[in-house]
């Protein structure tokens, strides 16, 4: 049906959208809805304490692969942690693990950056929901519109050249934060030299 069409009585009015990033990585998005975004989990986020270890762990337990894993500085004008410019590194990886949805394992390394607050007052776990958007723009609409419900942003950055992200501080309320902005790590990767695989 298409997503103009009238629906009939009792009908939700879910329609299947066009492709999103990620052509070769496989993302996609979920179904429109009456809510003014499409807010359907592209990635699942755990900060940890030795990434190799973790990666490892899943790879036995559930035969995922592969990791896609980057280890880089990050810093410029765009780094920012509740406002001010931050330069920090950090190991993390990505990975597929049914067509929309990735899991991504964030070790911090040096530097200050909200991975290192979370384990140091929470622990290792689950830390983040991503629910990335079809672009920067539409990224930052729903950054604006957490805003106008009093959800701020705590922290943001860059992937490649042309990915922006930011951090909504959602935990009071969800007790995760949620990531948003123009696409995933993953999708850069495939052109990245910075980026490598654990099949």
């Amino acid at each position: 049906m298409a997503a103009h069409e009238e629906l009939e009585a009792g009908a939700h009015p879910y329609v299947i959208p066009t492709p999103r990033i990620g052509a070769k990585s496989g993302l996609t998005y979920g179904v429109a809805t009456p809510h003014p975004f499409d807010f359907s989990v592209t990635q699942v986020s755990f900060v940890v304490r030795d990434l190799e270890a973790t990666i490892e762990a899943y790879r036995s337990a559930f035969g995922w692969g592969p990791f896609n894993v980057f280890d880089m500085w990050c810093e410029g004008p765009n780094s920012l942690l509740r406002g001010e410019q931050v330069r920090y590194r950090i190991k993390w990886s990505e990975c597929i693990v049914k067509p929309g949805v990735n899991f991504e394992f964030i070790q911090p390394m040096e530097g200050p950056n909200v991975w290192v607050e979370w384990l140091e007052t929470k622990g290792e776990g689950v830390w983040g929901v991503g629910v990335m958007m079809r672009s920067n723009e539409e990224g930052t609409q729903v950054k604006e519109w957490f805003a106008e419900r009093g959800v701020a942003e705590l922290m943001r950055g860059d992937v490649g050249d042309d990915i922006e992200w930011y951090l909504l501080d959602t935990a009071p309320m969800m007790k995760v934060m949620t990531i948003c902005g123009g696409g995933h790590a993953i999708d850069w990767a495939y052109e990245s030299e910075r980026a490598y695989q654990i099949t």
